[in-house]
């Protein structure tokens, strides 16, 4: 009975070994997949994102500090969510028409693996274009940030649990240029329609009810609540919740992902 115990130990040592060696290989051709595009896609990021937060000033007329802490923290969220629903689903869309999908199935490579690799990549990107805009709109509307250290699991939970939805777009619709109008359709439905960018309690009750069941609600709240030094119970409880949308999009989505080229 020990023995048997041991082996299932052991075998689940190696399993997660070559797990880990997976994701660090892909998680490195995907990064330096990026090199070419890195500058135009912060430059993008950065852009969106200070754009939003001005934007919304104007149409609020106020630089009233609380207000600019709801706009930053939601544009800096809206970055993971451009980068995490819409890049990861045009580059999964792209990948089965490519045939890139039917390269990574020919690896000993685990399905999981390439998905959080993915996730990675595009997460990585989107972090400079967070902190600019923290940087820049804690400036512009006069507020204090003091980082919480949740937010090193904030960010990396929210991004995964945002391209699980991006991977479930660009891998579910077989057309690649409609997956890209999908994933476009959803980041503006989260900008608008979702407590991203607009308070919870300004938006229709239809919409208050469907905030939440998005990720996007409780990464807004959490990424929020992280820029107090205090951890309270609601923050971890929007990371809790966080967790699972992210672990069950990876399971989802490894599991319905078919290695084949379309």
């Amino acid at each position: 009975m020990t023995s048997t115990s041991e082996s299932r130990l052991q075998m689940a040592w190696v399993g997660l070994a070559h797990f880990w060696r997976n994701y660090i290989h892909l998680s490195a051709v995907i990064i330096l997949e990026f090199r070419q595009w890195l500058t135009m896609i912060l430059s993008i990021s950065v852009l969106l994102n200070l754009g939003m937060v001005f934007a919304f000033s104007f149409i609020s007329g106020s630089r009233e500090p609380e207000l600019g802490r709801y706009f930053v923290s939601g544009a800096a969220v809206m970055s993971l969510v451009t980068l995490g629903v819409m890049m990861v689903a045009q580059d999964m869309a792209q990948s089965r028409r490519n045939g890139a999908i039917l390269y990574y199935a020919s690896l000993p490579i685990s399905k999981t693996a390439f998905i959080l690799a993915v996730v990675t990549g595009n997460g990585m990107a989107a972090i400079p274009g967070m902190i600019i805009t923290l940087l820049v709109g804690s400036w512009y509307f006069g507020f204090s940030v003091a980082l919480n250290p949740l937010m090193l699991a904030v960010v990396p939970l929210s991004a995964v649990s945002l391209a699980g939805v991006g991977a479930a777009i660009g891998l579910g619709i077989p057309n690649w240029r409609v997956a890209g109008l999908v994933a476009q359709a959803t980041m503006f439905f989260i900008m608008f329609f979702a407590p991203v960018m607009i308070p919870l309690e300004r938006l229709p009750a239809v919409l208050q009810y469907t905030g939440m069941v998005l990720p996007p609600t409780y990464a807004a709240q959490a990424f929020r609540a992280a820029l107090q030094p205090e951890i309270t119970a609601m923050l971890l409880r929007d990371i809790a919740i966080l967790a699972v949308f992210g672990l069950g999009s990876l399971a989802i989505v490894a599991r319905t992902l078919k290695w084949r080229l379309e």
